[in-house]
């Protein structure tokens, strides 16, 4: 599939072109981004739009963000316009829902270009990431799922960075880590979004409720326990022996703690001990239909920032 980049072609436009009177501070010695449809598109000035201009200023903010001239290109298409953030953020989104997760990425991507320094757009594209981990994992392809787990962690520490802080960085990151059974973590972020999250929503007042409930399970169950911790790096590690030594040390402690019971079958079913596997996996699946009222399980209650 061609890059954006590969159908990008640059135009010096003369002042008395009839389209710069459309670009206020447009500067005639500066070339101008113009984005083809196709790679072997001849470019043909007569055809000249102002769209394509502003799709190529956008491919530039997007893939390009050392350009020369990245600055003028962000002045031209904020003249042109003022509101883009607020529009490419809700198409984005739209994209999302629709499933056109390559589509809404490079949205992201033209916006974070525009302005490197807007943490919404960040935790956008943290969020745009976890989501299509989940995605390609629902479907069987891990290690693509992988590849945007290792985005979407990056793009959540670089929202979490915020100054004034986003409450939404650290509760959606907190699903994150919990999905990926990082409990402390999860739990130091939710626990940041409770000191920071002052709204009187019924969003907000859900969030608090959910983040609450997932930092007492964590608690009572132990799961932020570097025995625990360790346990679960081991098996992702390939290391299942010393995964097994580490689980059953903590469910010495927490033999009532499911996801411990879950850990000891997943390390054995890799160590080809299927029986013993399954027994584990039956007591994890007896544990957790018994728990099942104060479940942590990750949800859907994050979401995407206008």
């Amino acid at each position: 599939m061609p890059h954006p980049l590969d159908s990008l072609m640059y135009f010096t436009m003369p002042a008395e072109h009839h389209l710069s009177s459309g670009f206020p501070g447009f500067d005639p010695s500066i070339p101008l981004p113009v984005q083809l449809s196709a790679p072997d598109e001849g470019f043909k000035p007569d055809h000249l739009t102002a769209e394509m201009i502003l799709a190529g200023i956008l491919t530039v903010l997007a893939y390009d963000i050392d350009n020369a001239h990245i600055e003028y290109y962000r002045t031209l298409i904020r003249a042109v316009h003022p509101e883009i953030r607020t529009e490419m953020t809700e198409a984005a989104i739209l994209k999302i829902h629709n499933g056109d997760f390559d589509l809404a990425e490079e949205i992201f991507l033209s916006l974070k270009g525009l302005d490197p320094e807007d943490r919404v757009t960040t935790l956008n594209l943290a969020l745009l990431y976890d989501e299509r981990a989940d995605s390609l994992r629902t479907s069987g392809l891990d290690e693509d799922a992988e590849e945007y787990d290792n985005l979407a962690f990056e793009y959540y520490r670089a929202s979490m960075t915020a100054d004034p802080p986003i409450p939404d960085a650290f509760f959606n990151a907190g699903y994150f880590y919990l999905k990926q059974k990082n409990f402390r973590k999860a739990r130091e972020c939710l626990e940041s979004y409770l000191e920071l999250e002052d709204g009187t929503s019924e969003t907000a007042k859900i969030r608090k409720e959910r983040a609450s409930s997932v930092i007492e399970t964590i608690a009572s169950r132990k799961l932020d326990d570097d025995l625990f911790k360790t346990a679960y790096d081991n098996i992702i590690m390939g290391n299942e022996e010393e995964a097994l030594e580490k689980i059953r040390l903590f469910m010495e402690s927490h033999a009532g703690v499911w996801n411990a019971w879950f850990l000891l079958g997943w390390a054995l079913r890799r160590l080809e001990r299927w029986e013993d596997g399954r027994a584990a996996f039956m007591k994890a699946l007896e544990l957790y239909n018994a728990a099942l009222a104060e479940s942590v399980e990750p949800d859907s209650s994050g979401g995407l920032t206008d």
